[in-house]
């Protein structure tokens, strides 16, 4: 299941997402990153999949 799930739903990307200081308690947890121009994002704990789908550009 996706611990951060972000996406569009009126076909308008988002500009700046900041996702940062996140702890996962279960290595089943995901982030799902969709839509996006920048996301800002932090080093993820080894296990946790981050599915990335029309994002332009990742900073960490």
């Amino acid at each position: 299941k996706d611990a951060i799930h972000v996406r569009n739903y009126n076909n308008v990307k988002h500009k700046d997402v900041l996702i940062v200081g996140n702890t996962f308690n279960n290595s089943t947890q995901s982030i799902h990153l969709e839509d996006i121009d920048t996301v800002f994002l932090s080093p993820v704990e080894a296990g946790i999949q981050v599915t990335t789908i029309n994002v332009d550009e990742i900073k960490k």
